[in-house]
């Protein structure tokens, strides 16, 4: 800490990771600028980083009248190791887990893996290679201290970062594997559990083998331990409707083309995927942020973009009359803004464009009959002026008649968008027989 020694606590609590640092002589001297870091009581090294100062404090004792000074930071990771984590360090591989047992569940397995006393295969449930990154799942379990058995099957995922990343980007590559299965199952959860490698699995082996060492760093954010048992607990409720699931191999290897496709365009997706995990995180409520979380969902796709209806030759001999008869009757309009309102008559409109997007997806199966295309068309369409009354708060929700609107558009734009997500990966047919019962869509159904 900047060259001084301190004593400090740290927390990590339910409302995120805290520090206090105390001195007896002079204020501490600490930059939040950088990380922070500390050696434990049991010799970890914690480092702090993305801390703020919250506040600091000159005390005194009334009975002594000793000075002493306290200053308190919060910070939104710590990472705990056997050395410290420095900026300079690169992320090669991260371990964490996702509250996703149940798509797993296989009693076949869990017997095969107590036959096979211990076999590390045994354990595998799947590797997929992309151009980003290596994942790989697979369980894990306690071995009974009373027979040979074992028990707490979980799963554990794994990624190995084709080039190692500074600390904080490798977020983006949990994010996109917990997205995939976040989309699949309509349900928001968080990655627990991190644990963070400057090495790659066979680097980690080597060092292990060459010094009998190899550091391993764990990552906190967020929520503390009896939060995240509670996701786990919880789990992700009833998966009859997922697309995925990992009670086959048949079943494990669609998954595995399937989140390699969505990893893979991960460029052009991120946005789409970050709007998606907003949605299902207020689907417990009817708001005028869960529209624009929706409408923004759409607004991401780019198969969803409004197409143009006018080629450029005849849009720009049109353009060019208009200028020119703006010009000859003298109109004092801007030339910029006759070209804006020219290019939005350009593109199809609201109800052209999710007619053709409406379409696109009940001729991807005949079990799509049960849309009324019509009022779909009509809700979707009604979501955009209802976009612009949420941005300015226009909304009335406690009216039974503004709630009834609203609840149709959001429903409408989720089970558009959540089908437009997934159309374009590789799905089974049996999987993509589920994808038609995915909640999002059958939410909208419901409503009729």
């Amino acid at each position: 800490m900047s060259g001084n020694r301190h004593h400090g606590t740290f927390m990590h609590e339910k409302n995120g990771i805290f520090l206090d640092i105390f001195d007896f002589e002079h204020p501490p001297r600490i930059n939040e600028n950088e990380p922070i870091f500390l050696l434990s009581e049991r010799m970890s090294n914690i480092s702090l980083y993305h801390s703020v100062c919250l506040y600091r404090s000159d005390n005194s004792s009334g009975s002594t009248g000793d000075r002493f000074y306290i200053q308190k930071f919060q910070s939104n990771f710590a990472i705990i190791g056997d050395d410290r984590w420095r900026p300079e360090h690169k992320v090669r591989r991260i371990n964490f887990k996702l509250p996703v047992d149940r798509l797993f569940w296989n009693p076949t397995r869990f017997r095969s893996i107590e036959a096979a006393n211990f076999r590390q295969s045994d354990f595998e449930i799947f590797t997929v290679s992309t151009s980003k990154m290596n994942i790989s799942c697979y369980f894990t379990a306690k071995q009974m201290s009373w027979s040979e058995g074992f028990t707490d099957f979980s799963c554990e995922f794994q990624i190995e970062l084709t080039k190692g990343v500074p600390f904080g980007e490798h977020h983006e590559f949990v994010a996109a594997v917990k997205w995939f299965f976040v989309g699949c199952l309509g349900k928001s959860f968080n990655a627990f559990a991190l644990r963070i490698n400057r090495l790659t699995i066979e680097q980690f082996i080597e060092e292990i083998e060459n010094k009998g060492f190899a550091p391993e760093h764990v990552e906190l954010s967020g929520p503390n331990d009896e939060e995240i048992q509670n996701a786990v607990d919880d789990g992700v409720g009833i998966i009859w409707a997922s697309p995925v699931k990992g009670d086959s191999n048949e079943e494990i290897e669609n998954m595995k083309q399937n989140l390699a496709a969505w990893v893979e365009r991960l460029d052009d997706w991120k946005e789409a995927y970050a709007h998606m995990e907003k949605c299902f995180m207020l689907r417990g409520e009817l708001s005028s942020e869960r529209l624009l979380s929706a409408c923004k969902w759409l607004e991401s796709i780019k198969t969803a973009n409004h197409q143009k209806i006018i080629d450029e030759v005849a849009y720009n001999d049109w353009l060019q009359e208009i200028l020119e008869k703006s010009k000859y009757y003298k109109l004092d309009v801007d030339e910029n803004r006759i070209i804006g309102a020219v290019r939005v008559i350009q593109n199809e409109s609201h109800r052209v464009r999710f007619e053709r997007l409406v379409e696109s997806i009940i001729s991807t199966d005949t079990r799509f009959q049960r849309v009324e295309v019509d009022r779909f068309v009509r809700d979707l369409s009604n979501s955009q002026s209802l976009r612009g009354k949420a941005a300015h708060s226009d909304i009335d929700l406690k009216k039974s008649d503004d709630i009834d609107e609203v609840a149709r558009a959001i429903f409408a734009v989720e089970a558009l968008c959540i089908q437009l997500t997934m159309l374009e990966l590789p799905w089974s047919d049996t999987a993509r027989e589920r994808l038609i019962g995915h909640k999002a869509f059958q939410a909208y159904l419901n409503l009729s």
